[in-house]
């Protein structure tokens, strides 16, 4: 058994504990007409590969008497992988799909079991971008198990069929095969508790006392923004729905190339950052002068141990700058910033994290009824999961594209995820059906903005 890391384990305590905290991450196959069908068994038998590469997908949590210590992954004497697979009724369309993902989205992993659960959507009709049947593949899993880059690098390797192009294989994840009892993890906790505190309370003495020296070095998320709120600020009420739009890849690279020193990264930013102010305008909304995004930045030189390699930033999206290839400018600036920021921060911090009474106190304190009408740090929430090369079939089905549904929570009710898939992006949403019930109608927002980013940058 080993022991969660406190950034990990606040997934577990923090927020809802669900959708502020699981992922749902949805594969598309193509099903030509003379293709055999995609088995039960072919994808059960992927799903045996990546635990056995990575032993998340077969540890249940093993919590700490009154959360005296952080928890423990244990392996789960009872995991079969038949436990956390569901194959659904074939012949669905586009839009029973969505609907049967937002359930999937709204169901809870059980912490008695390990955190993912797989589901197989055979021939969904409708599927935006494709001409016939599509086979769908949508595994929901934890972040307290998972980060976006190990699970992408899990599944391109044990999911997909093998090429050239797939690179080397993880490296293999295991808990141990140590066991002890409730009571012993209490007992070793209590004798641990008077240093992790004392470590906890040093560090936190000493950030207080270097931010009074230096007010400059407060992170991004200490410091009061200019943010407004707007639907996307309150608490979550709805079940999560998510959907997707594909944009030209040659296109978003001509669009780079129009604005020199920016990437695909800085050009999707100001993408949505247009549609969003677009959409709430339309809808009457006024939201102050400009917009920011809360997006994840990978930390140089992760900490031992812990399974969320990544920092928060927020990003400015200039959406009061009306040329898109100035705002393109202010936001690569802008982003550039932040990015040193958490670096710096990250390597000048001491993984100390906080010890787990106080992660158990502060989850209570944030689902509470008071923090309800705080408003996010930022306003949407934008991540870039990367490329996917290498990944072209699985068991002989041409992977068409993914999408995903990703974490939001009280406060950020509206996720972007954006991955290069082929000669595309795949640009994902994820948001509260209640202030947001007609996904697809944003969506047209993205892509009407992506065309605007094209023709000015080559009218320029």
């Amino acid at each position: 058994m080993r022991q969660l890391s406190s950034r990990d384990a606040a997934y577990l305590f923090l927020g809802d504990r669900h959708s502020s905290a699981t992922v749902i991450s949805a594969w598309v196959l193509d099903h030509p007409v003379d293709a055999l069908p995609l088995t039960d068994e072919n994808v059960r038998s992927r799903l045996r590969a990546m635990a056995d590469l990575d032993e998340h997908l077969r540890c249940r949590v093993h919590f700490v008497p009154l959360s005296l210590g952080l928890p423990y992954w244990q392996l789960d004497p009872d995991f079969t992988v038949a436990r956390h697979y569901r194959r659904h009724p074939a012949g669905l369309t586009w839009h029973e799909a969505t609907r049967a993902l937002a359930d999937i989205g709204d169901r809870r992993l059980p912490l008695d079991m390990p955190l993912w659960f797989a589901h197989l959507l055979p021939d969904v009709s409708g599927v935006p971008g494709q001409t016939g049947a599509s086979t769908i593949l949508a595994i929901m899993w934890h972040h307290a198990a998972f980060d976006g880059t190990r699970w992408t690098q899990l599944t391109r390797y044990t999911l997909a069929d093998p090429t050239d192009e797939r690179g080397p294989a993880p490296d293999v994840w295991s808990a141990g095969t140590s066991h002890a009892g409730r009571m012993e993890l209490f007992g070793r906790e209590l004798v641990r508790s008077p240093v992790t505190w004392w470590r906890f309370l040093t560090a936190a003495i000493g950030r207080g006392r270097a931010n009074r020296r230096d007010p400059a070095a407060r992170s991004e998320l200490e410091k009061p923004g200019p943010w407004p709120h707007t639907r996307f600020s309150g608490p979550m009420r709805g079940a999560r729905t998510c959907s997707f739009v594909e944009l030209s890849l040659t296109r978003a690279q001509q669009i780079k190339r129009g604005c020199p020193g920016a990437t695909i990264n800085d050009v999707m930013l100001s993408v949505i950052g247009s549609a969003l102010r677009q959409y709430l305008a339309d809808l009457e909304e006024p939201y102050g002068p400009t917009l920011a995004a809360l997006v994840p930045i990978a930390t140089q030189g992760g900490a031992t141990g812990v399974v969320n390699q990544f920092a928060a930033s927020i990003v400015d999206l200039h959406t009061d700058i009306a040329d898109p290839r100035v705002r393109v400018a202010a936001i690569s600036a802008s982003a550039a910033d932040a990015k040193e920021k958490v670096n710096a921060r990250h390597a000048e911090a001491a993984e100390t994290g906080l010890p787990a009474p106080l992660l158990r106190a502060l989850g209570a304190l944030s689902r509470s009824s008071r923090l309800n009408g705080h408003a996010a740090t930022g306003n949407v929430a934008i991540t870039n999961i990367g490329p996917t090369r290498g990944v072209t079939s699985m068991a002989g089905l041409p992977i068409a594209t993914m999408f995903g549904m990703q974490t939001i929570g009280t406060g950020c009710l509206l996720a972007h995820s954006i991955r290069s898939v082929h000669d595309r992006l795949s640009v994902s949403i994820t948001t509260d059906a209640s202030v947001m019930p007609d996904v697809d109608a944003y969506l047209g927002y993205i892509a009407r903005s992506f065309d605007d980013h094209h023709a000015a940058t080559h009218l320029a």
